[in-house]
């Protein structure tokens, strides 16, 4: 490779210049998860796996007769080598001018110089061969290194490679794990008021998608939406029109065996309860999908679980999930509103309000729920006033709580924990980790500091947050999720959050010893030299919801441009690093021809304990695309399927048609 690396030598002088890698997908480049030996220069920081490097290895040697003729082998088979392996390169789109028209030349763009001793060295026909050019009418090799420069010529090979080296000291790129800025995709939008995003468990990729106002619509891995609504709950739910309604569709989560009982619970505000009594309650109700279409609820099937009175209408809470281990539901309630919680309720164990509530739903059809008896106040700790469900209390309006599903990769590091951003009265918000038996401190303490003089001297066993912020920061915090995807491996382990008011997003990354404070760093969103080719920024949805997590991992954001449950100006946006991707390889990917899944049935069985594999098939059933969403990428001839990684990653790879399925237990 003697001729290959002295042109590269020649360059080292020439000026840097700003870029940002993207692969011919359109996604980031990574780190692959073994070397690659064939294109080894491209080993730290990549667009190929090995399977890719394997493909760029027979690509070149298939032309090994052909090489052993030309007038220089040695130096041609180098030369070939260089210019197939930019495929692998960092910087691929560049090269082959994808990122400035949308679709993948098939032609890499190479450096003039090098150009005209790579034909010396070859010959012109194996040049053009191997470069993919049809147009034999080139007179000269002048003519034809001219057409075969890139748009940019700061992207040429071997030029280019020149960027990789410098990669670590770029702002905008990282492959050495500093994460830098993110970027969002358009998923989903025109929603009214999204404040749930959540999947089944059940291997299939979808993501249910809650509106305020009670509708839940279904977003298939292939990309496209049931005409039909998934629920459509309001008659029930009690909301309104008016910016800032806290009371509505608040919660969605689905039964551990979802997959053989089709059981789903909704939490919402309705008008009485189911005694008749009227007023504001906060209702769980268990509803069973139809057996021949999972992507449809039968709303004859509904059976309430629990039903809490609020005596003001806000400070609702919500939120609900199933215990990654335990199998237990997660029910967290608000104070019952007003401001400074003027009935003391957060405090009071004798009711509901102000707690993380733990019930156990896998009881008969005549029981809601029993105990379970690893209640902190169940049994025999348990007084006559103290409610036996409560798991934690002193919360004062805990808006989006969720459970950290662990880091696969590192024997599920952090899994179980329990964040909760709990929105503050005047002064701070603040992030909770919610742990068994404890005692949060509202209303004699907002955050760490002293709200209720009388009241701190009393509840000296608080538990305080991990983190909190001044209301000059921001004034209602949106928790989040834990990153346990594979697509952005910089955002691992991280907790994502959001402050409402001020539409500002941030991290918390958990500290080396148990002693040391929580890191918060807000995160940059890149503008349109790094967002680009379908991603972008928040800049027009600042109100941020919610947040919501699919099977994979991935962590999506639910925002809107005016917080009124009725305006369509909602969207869910999946977080997106443009500077780094996990190695396809490593994320267990199988590539495959994309189906449609409309209709997706529920495998039941009576009685039974072990879950049945999720199985989809085709169906002929209508869909209708989501009016938002595109339905194909530029450069893409169809709608690309990849329900492995997040289910619409596919709308990010342009001329590649797959299924990507993960088999994450």
């Amino acid at each position: 490779m003697i001729v290959v690396q002295a042109f590269a030598l020649s360059l080292l002088a020439l000026p840097w210049v700003a870029s940002h890698p993207q692969c011919l997908d359109f996604l980031p480049p990574f780190t692959p998860s073994s070397s690659l030996s064939y294109c080894s220069q491209y080993s730290a920081f990549s667009c190929c796996s090995s399977a890719g490097d394997g493909e760029v290895a027979a690509h070149v040697n298939s032309f090994g007769q052909q090489v052993a003729a030309a007038p220089k082998p040695a130096e041609c088979g180098e030369m070939l080598k260089e210019v197939s392996c930019a495929r692998c390169s960092p910087y691929a789109s560049h090269i082959y001018n994808a990122e400035a028209t949308g679709m993948a030349s098939a032609v890499a763009g190479l450096c003039t110089e090098f150009c005209m001793d790579t034909v010396n060295a070859c010959g012109m026909d194996l040049v053009m061969n191997i470069s993919n050019v049809s147009d034999t009418s080139f007179a000269s090799a002048s003519a034809l290194c001219t057409a075969l420069q890139p748009v940019d010529l700061d992207y040429c090979v071997p030029y280019v490679r020149n960027f990789t080296a410098r990669l670590a000291a770029r702002p905008t790129a990282s492959p050495t794990g500093n994460l830098q800025c993110v970027c969002v995709k358009e998923v989903m939008g025109q929603l009214r008021n999204p404040v749930v995003a959540v999947h089944a468990g059940d291997r299939s990729h979808r993501l249910f998608v809650g509106e305020q106002l009670g509708v839940v619509r279904v977003l298939l891995p292939n990309g496209t939406v049931p005409e039909e609504p998934f629920i459509d709950l309001q008659d029930l739910v009690v909301t309104s029109q008016k910016e800032g309604d806290e009371r509505g569709l608040l919660g969605m989560a689905f039964h551990p065996q979802f997959s053989l009982n089709g059981y789903v619970f909704f939490h919402l505000n309705v008008r009485s309860n189911s005694l008749g009594q009227s007023g504001l309650f906060n209702r769980v109700i268990r509803f069973t999908v139809q057996q021949d279409n999972s992507n449809k609820v039968n709303r004859s099937t509904a059976k309430t679980i629990l039903e809490v009175q609020q005596p003001y209408g806000n400070h609702n809470g919500g939120e609900m999930f199933f215990g990654v281990d335990d199998g237990y539901l997660y029910i967290f309630l608000g104070d019952g509103g007003a401001a400074g919680d003027p009935q003391n309720n957060a405090l009071d164990r004798s009711n509901l309000l102000g707690s993380a509530l733990r019930i156990d739903v896998n009881t008969n059809d005549s029981t809601p729920y029993a105990i379970p008896p690893s209640n902190p106040f169940a049994g025999s700790a348990a007084t006559p006033q103290v409610r036996q469900e409560t798991y934690a209390y002193g919360l004062r309006n805990p808006w989006r709580c969720s459970q950290d599903i662990g880091d696969r990769h590192m024997n599920n590091s952090g899994r179980g924990r329990i964040f909760c951003g709990d929105v503050g009265q005047d002064r701070f918000e603040e992030i909770d980790l919610i742990e068994s038996g404890q005692n949060y401190g509202w209303r004699a303490w907002e955050a760490h500091f002293c709200f209720n003089a009388q009241q701190c001297l009393v509840e000296t066993s608080t538990r305080f947050p991990i983190y909190d912020y001044p209301h000059s920061v921001g004034k209602s915090v949106t928790g989040g999720y834990v990153y346990r995807g594979c697509l952005s491996p910089n955002l691992q382990g991280l907790y994502i959050y959001a402050d409402f008011v001020s539409g500002g997003v941030y991290n918390l990354r958990q500290p080396p010893q148990p002693s040391q404070q929580w890191n918060n760093s807000q995160f940059c969103f890149g503008d349109s030299s790094m967002c680009n080719n379908g991603l972008t920024d928040l800049s027009s949805t600042k109100y941020i919801l919610s947040f919501g997590q699919d099977e994979s991992g991935e962590v999506y954001i639910l925002s809107t441009n005016f917080p009124s449950p009725t305006s369509a100006g909602g969207k869910v946006y999946w977080i997106v690093d443009p500077s780094r991707r996990g190695d396809p390889a490593q994320c267990n990917t199988l590539f495959t021809t994309a189906q449609n899944t409309t209709e997706i049935p529920i495998h039941f069985v009576s009685g039974g304990s072990v879950p049945v594999d999720f199985n989809p098939t085709s169906s002929a059933s209508s869909t209708l695309s989501h009016s938002s969403r595109p339905t194909s990428y530029p450069g893409s001839s169809t709608l690309s399927h990849c329900s492995g990684l997040s289910p619409w990653c596919g709308l990010l790879l342009s001329n590649i048609l797959v299924l990507c399925i993960l088999s994450l237990q």
